[in-house]
């Protein structure tokens, strides 16, 4: 190594966020801190020694093949991947003068020597250990809340939380979505972050998420929300002229009061895609009854655009379904998350 030294014509910004690795009780863990690259330029000598011009012809033809101009490596450094590009001058082949090789000579007395030097470029990366954090951590809630104590006198919340969603008879199956909407009229602060639990008639609540309020929030009802649903299947029958590209996912369910099927209890939660010219797919709504016998009933289904029309997805004769049915009737809670004793509760729905 001939000399080392700092660029210090490329330093920037030492306020950077940047991200490493480190072992922490036998684990790797990811941090990210304030990273400084402090920039470095390295110059090396190299000097190769050969016997005879034919292994120093061969040396300079592999060293064109393989490393002129730039080249450009790679090395981990605390747990930072860092380059270093390598600059080779063209005039690398120097052999000695008048450098030849007798018999008897002994080792290194008159080697042919082909001597270049190297510029590498890289950077040291310098952390602040002051600021690390984990890499997995974000920023949990930021807000500037108006919070108004007037006389000293204890803390009063005038004006109540409001549902703007319509629960009323409402019906949702398992992976459905819903857009949940609300308002709130405090006197005296801002409604930052809210939670949303659920009730079941049990009395028991369970939390579904906790937000930054924007009045509204998007619910996805999860797919194994009823433990055994009870779900009615549909058979698409193999044939030459229609072909079933994406499988559709059609939730068929009977009616909570009735047990009635019908077109109103049909849910299209993917509308799949079908391969075929036709406009209607004969297909077979089936379900096991309570003597473990599977009913089957003829249906067409409809196609728009070769995916299924979710205006009127399935044509069949409505029918009773012939087994128990499992559902739950809950209660949609909307809360505020600073005064917990602050909360809603939405009319009864029915998730089957």
């Amino acid at each position: 190594m001939a000399s080392v030294g700092i660029d210090s014509g490329n330093i920037t910004n030492r306020f950077v966020m940047g991200k490493y690795t480190k072992r922490e009780h036998g684990k790797l863990k990811s941090y990210v801190s304030y990273l400084y690259s402090m920039p470095l330029t390295y110059s090396f000598n190299i000097e190769i020694r050969c016997e005879n011009m034919n292994t120093a012809m061969k040396i300079n033809q592999a060293y064109r093949e393989f490393f002129y101009k730039n080249m450009t490596f790679h090395i981990n450094y605390k747990g930072t991947v860092v380059p270093v590009r390598v600059g080779f001058p063209e005039n690398a082949f120097q052999p000695t003068p008048g450098g030849t090789y007798q018999p008897g000579q002994a080792p290194g007395e008159n080697w042919i020597k082909i001597s270049l030097s190297i510029q590498c470029e890289t950077y040291q990366p310098i952390f602040d250990p002051y600021n690390e954090k984990p890499a997995d951590s974000s920023i949990y809630n930021m807000g500037l809340g108006i919070w108004v104590n007037r006389d000293h006198s204890p803390e009063k919340i005038e004006g109540p939380l409001k549902w703007v969603t319509d629960f009323e008879d409402m019906v949702l199956v398992c992976g459905q979505d819903i857009l949940l909407e609300w308002r709130y009229s405090y006197f005296d602060r801002d409604l930052l972050q809210v939670d949303l639990l659920f009730e079941e008639e049990d009395g028991k609540t369970y939390l579904l998420d906790s937000v930054d309020n924007h009045n509204f929030y998007h619910w996805r009802v999860p797919t194994d929300f009823i433990i055994n649903p009870s779900k009615i299947d549909i058979i698409i029958p193999n044939a030459d002229d229609v072909e079933v590209f994406t499988v559709p996912e059609i939730y068929i369910y009977p009616d909570p009061k009735t047990k009635i099927v019908d077109d109103s209890t049909v849910f299209v939660l993917n509308k799949g895609y079908f391969i075929t010219q036709k406009q209607q797919v004969d297909i077979i709504i089936t379900y096991e009854d309570k003597n473990g016998n599977f009913v089957e009933i003829p249906a067409k289904l409809n196609l728009k655009n070769y995916q299924i029309d979710e205006i009127a997805p399935i044509e069949f004769e409505c029918f009773v379904y012939n087994n128990e049915l499992n559902y739950k009737k809950v209660r949609l809670v909307l809360r505020d998350h600073h005064n917990k004793d602050r909360k809603i509760y939405g009319d009864p729905i029915i998730i089957v």
